[in-house]
């Protein structure tokens, strides 16, 4: 339940910071339009950013998805020769059968 709660905050957070980058463009141009100097943003804006950053980190440490920064848990179990196994880089299909005359 409580994943769920973090996931609707970063969500509902993350949809703030973009309603409000939008906002912002949409001052800029009026500004640009009325020829006026920009000077600084309205405090609802500042506001609205403030707090769309603060659910989305609230709602990222609610999830409770870390790892822990140190990796000592997950290599104590692994064993040396694991660590430079990297299946996805195998091929079987290669020119070395043309090259040994192996014709299959």
């Amino acid at each position: 339940m409580a994943q769920t709660i973090g996931k609707i905050g970063v969500l509902v957070g993350v949809m703030l910071l973009c309603h409000t980058g939008y906002s912002v463009s949409q001052h800029l141009q009026f500004l640009r339009y009325n020829e006026d100097e920009f000077t600084s943003l309205p405090l609802d804006m500042v506001l609205e950013a403030l707090l769309g950053v603060a659910l989305a980190i609230w709602g990222a440490s609610a999830t409770k998805t870390f790892k822990e920064i140190r990796a000592v848990e997950d290599i104590a179990c692994k064993s040396y020769e694991s660590f430079f196994n990297r299946p996805n880089f195998m091929t079987f299909n290669h020119r070395g059968k043309k090259l040994f005359g192996m014709t299959n």
